[in-house]
């Protein structure tokens, strides 16, 4: 009779998190943080319950779920390959850069290779992404078409480098994936200026 679960900083492999979800048939919310370790979960029958997801600073680079009502999607740079099939019902995902809770000193320039190339969420209607200067200039290597896309929330960190806005080009690509664009809002950061720019059309 379980309808949520929540794993954090548990030690957990792929085919027992499988093997656990499997056999909790009525969950609806699930929340994974901090557990290791677990690089692919792969769950080939459905979860037809799940309406809630949430996968924030574990190893788990792929992802591969039956979903049909999933509707909001919580997930972090780690998960870099996302395999959500028939999600119809998936409206609301949200983004979340690691990095931007770090000090400069302390990134790791390696993770910077995450791209959105993977990500395949063209269902989503609202997008949070809270995002770091070089992220978002990865926008301009995607191949996905953010194609059912109303609203749009970005909040940008740019903190050692305020006077660059080359991080402009990747965000007018992701305005370009995004055809049915009907509210932007964006917000922009850095350690001695804070500014915001909201817009609606």
């Amino acid at each position: 009779n379980l309808t949520k679960l929540t794993l954090k900083t548990v030690s957990i492999n792929g085919g027992d998190l499988q093997r656990l979800l499997l056999s909790c048939a009525l969950l609806e919310h699930i929340n994974i943080e901090w557990c290791s370790p677990l690089s692919s979960l792969r769950i080939g029958q459905e979860l037809c319950r799940l309406q809630y997801l949430r996968v924030r600073r574990s190893e788990l680079e792929m992802l591969e779920l039956h979903a049909p009502n999933l509707t909001k999607f919580e997930f972090d740079k780690d998960l870099a390959q996302i395999v959500l099939s028939d999600c119809l019902r998936l409206s609301e995902a949200t983004f979340l850069s690691n990095m931007r809770t770090q000090e400069f000193n302390d990134y790791d320039f390696d993770d910077l290779a995450f791209t959105f190339t993977e990500l395949a969420l063209p269902y989503v209607q609202k997008l949070f992404l809270l995002l770091n200067l070089d992220q978002v200039l990865r926008f301009s290597e995607n191949q996905t078409s953010f194609i059912n896309l109303r609203h749009l929330n970005m909040n940008l960190e740019i903190g050692w480098d305020p006077y660059d806005d080359s991080w402009a080009i990747g965000f007018i690509h992701l305005l370009q994936l995004s055809p049915l664009l009907e509210e932007l809002e964006l917000h922009v950061s850095n350690s001695t200026v804070d500014y915001e720019k909201k817009s609606t059309h």
